[in-house]
């Protein structure tokens, strides 16, 4: 299976970097169900949840060859969804507020 090649989130990464989509599909299915259900905790509303962490893997991916991770990439991606979650929480404020 494609998920042995893969003993360490820093190899997923490292693999990611180097334009590995496999290396991303793996980390996605690593986590995402765990980051849903983080950031759903915020967002209280689980399509809204799902959002923020796809939105998460996407700029990953799309910025692999410039990205810099100082802490794990496990609290990084927490890092990122909390406040991916908390910037979706701050639009539909405002959204809400400009129709009422």
């Amino acid at each position: 299976m494609y998920i042995e090649k893969y003993n360490a989130d820093e190899d997923l990464l490292s693999q990611i970097k180097h334009n590995d989509s496999g290396a991303l599909k793996v980390l996605f299915e690593k986590y995402f169900a765990a980051l849903c259900y983080f950031s759903n905790k915020f967002v209280r509303n689980t399509d809204l949840a799902e959002e923020a962490v796809s939105d998460i893997f996407l700029n990953i991916w799309l910025k692999k060859g410039k990205i810099e991770i100082t802490t794990s990439l496990r609290a990084y991606l927490y890092t990122a969804v909390r406040n991916q979650s908390l910037n979706y929480l701050k639009q539909n404020k405002i959204r809400f507020s400009i129709h009422q």
